[in-house]
């Protein structure tokens, strides 16, 4: 009698499958599963958790960008295009500097996005406002960063950040109601990138400081479609001392379908 060969038996006698048979299933149905390896710990939640998902230099083709998003981004060659309050200057790019240092001084950077652009401010398309900022400067100052609609009396239409008393927060309106989320633990005085993502789907504002998520505003009704402005707003709330606010760049992007 010749030596059986394993894979070619029978699992048992009332199961004809034959053990390579019953492996080739089992792999196949794994393979066939969109939940394999995501649990914690696992190799794709751990790739996907990771802080730096390295790739070969120049792996990353062309092709791979998306192409359902409109992406705007601006790093302050100029201020063409850019209606400015108060001192606004352009020193060393990128970059541009809001100054505010006496008693109610004002100083505004303010560009509308035109109708004719695709009707920007569209509520039922994916959002995004990013910017770069470092502020240099006393605790007492205000600072607005915002897509929409804004004005001090908190009826403002749209998304951002709100900085005042040394506390920065997220913001949305729908120009009657407003939120604000809880206050962001970050280090104004460095360095960081800002984000602020709109969701139509579950009517969200999601807030990003470096790339990590910080907070959230659910039931972000908008009130209806408008124009938007992206506006950086700055007020020195009658300290008579230097503030300054730099704004390295800004991105806005909108989803077309």
């Amino acid at each position: 009698m010749g030596n059986p060969v394993w894979g070619a038996l029978e699992k048992s006698q009332i199961d004809d499958e034959t053990v390579e048979e019953a492996i080739d299933r089992l792999i196949e149905s794994h393979n066939n599963d969109p939940d394999s390896h995501v649990e914690e710990g696992q190799s794709l939640a751990s790739h996907k958790a990771a802080d730096i998902i390295d790739h070969r230099v120049g792996s990353v083709v062309a092709d791979k960008f998306s192409h359902q998003d409109s992406f705007h981004l601006c790093s302050f060659e100029s201020l063409d295009n850019w209606t400015t309050t108060g001192v606004v200057t352009l020193d060393g790019w990128p970059g541009v500097q809001l100054y505010v240092g006496f008693t109610d001084d004002v100083a505004s950077l303010r560009s509308v996005i035109k109708s004719g652009a695709g009707g920007w401010l569209v509520y039922n398309r994916m959002l995004v406002f990013q910017f770069t900022m470092r502020v240099d400067g006393d605790e007492e100052a205000e600072l607005v960063a915002f897509v929409g609609l804004w004005n001090a009396t908190d009826d403002f239409d749209g998304f951002g950040f709100y900085y005042k008393d040394d506390e920065i927060k997220g913001c949305f309106g729908d120009g009657t109601n407003h939120q604000f989320t809880s206050v962001f633990t970050v280090t104004l005085s460095e360095v960081n990138v800002f984000r602020a993502q709109f969701d139509p789907n579950t009517d969200t504002v999601t807030f990003y400081i470096n790339g990590v998520v910080v907070g959230s505003l659910i039931d972000a009704t908008p009130g209806g479609s408008i124009d938007a402005e992206i506006q950086f707003f700055a007020d020195a709330f009658e300290v008579e001392v230097d503030n300054f606010f730099q704004i390295l760049n800004v991105l806005i992007s909108k989803a077309q379908v």
